[in-house]
């Protein structure tokens, strides 16, 4: 009887053996496909990433270029206030000078040829 039993293990192991070997042989062209599409998917991936990497390094110069332009931009800007603030400024003192003028005369004529040229 041990040995009936010794040889139904044995024979449902070579059964289960023979099951796998013939999954084995079904599904092995289906994982070498599988593999074989990944690979080129893997590829792909790579070719647009290093792609994208390329990109993104043009496009931080054209950033570092558009910073330096406005820094340039903004400089230029501050010139041109002060330019404007000086110009005010001389601007404002002879609008007092004629307002001074006209608090105290408010006749042309009757100002002298120093105080016109004023």
């Amino acid at each position: 009887m041990a040995f009936a039993g010794i040889g139904g293990v044995g024979a449902g192991a070579l059964a289960g053996l023979a099951a796998f070997g013939a999954t084995t042989i079904i599904a092995a062209p289906v994982c070498i496909g599988a593999g074989a599409a990944l690979c080129v998917k893997g590829f792909s991936l790579r070719k647009k990433a290093t792609e994208n990497v390329k990109q993104a390094k043009q496009l931080s110069k054209s950033v570092d270029e558009i910073v330096n332009y406005f820094e340039e931009l903004r400089q230029a800007a501050d010139s041109f206030n002060d330019c404007l603030q000086a110009v005010f400024a001389r601007y404002r003192e002879y609008v007092e000078r004629v307002e001074i003028t006209l608090l105290r005369e408010t006749e042309w004529k009757k100002l002298t040829s120093a105080e016109k040229r004023k």
